[in-house]
């Protein structure tokens, strides 16, 4: 599966957006948002590979 057919991917697109908005904030709550939100998708991209 490439990353594109991935359903998952446009949350991890909004982790990633949402940790540069925090770091160029310079809000950290939003950065961490932005990081725990790219590695809960990571670990459902996991789940569907089994």
């Amino acid at each position: 599966m490439s990353d594109t057919d991935d359903p998952g991917m446009g949350e991890k697109l909004k982790g990633t957006a949402k940790e540069a908005a925090g770091k160029a904030t310079g809000n950290e709550d939003l950065e961490r948002e932005g990081e725990a939100q790219q590695k809960g998708h990571e670990g459902e991209q996991t789940k569907h590979q089994d």
